[in-house]
């Protein structure tokens, strides 16, 4: 009984540790680029209507323009070469390499342009003799 729980709460860590690592992260890139461009798109916003205050979400908005602009870059050749590079460069890194090659495969199993990931289903005896598990 000790082994299963001992099982499951090592299960648990590794399964926590890549979500709750990406959420901060997201969370850390929204604040960064909402005090980065918040005094900006605040200006604007300003000059164009007199009165108006903090406008709240602009951070959003302006991380999501990120995104979809990265995104743009990365279908690119030029794009695609430069993360390369930069995908070596974090390779280099001790310890964030692994959480990010983790984060990586689990975004790459889900993306649309993945044509391997979840196309066929096996039934793979797994983790012993006469036990099974679902493969994909």
């Amino acid at each position: 009984m000790y082994g299963n729980v001992k099982k499951s709460l090592l299960t648990g860590v590794f399964v926590l540790v890549p979500l709750v690592v990406s959420v901060a992260l997201l969370l850390w890139f929204f604040e960064k680029v909402d005090a980065l461009f918040s005094p900006v798109l605040d200006g604007v916003v300003r000059t164009l209507f007199p009165g108006t205050d903090h406008v709240p979400g602009t951070g959003i908005l302006a991380g999501l323009i990120i995104i979809l602009l990265l995104g743009t870059l990365a279908r690119n050749v030029v794009g695609k070469r430069l993360l390369d590079a930069l995908d070596r460069l974090i390779q280099r890194i001790p310890g964030y390499r692994t959480v990010y090659s983790t984060i990586k495969q689990l975004t790459n199993a889900f993306s649309p342009e993945s044509t391997k990931s979840f196309k066929e289903v096996l039934l793979v005896e797994y983790p012993k003799e006469g036990s099974y598990a679902l493969g994909f």
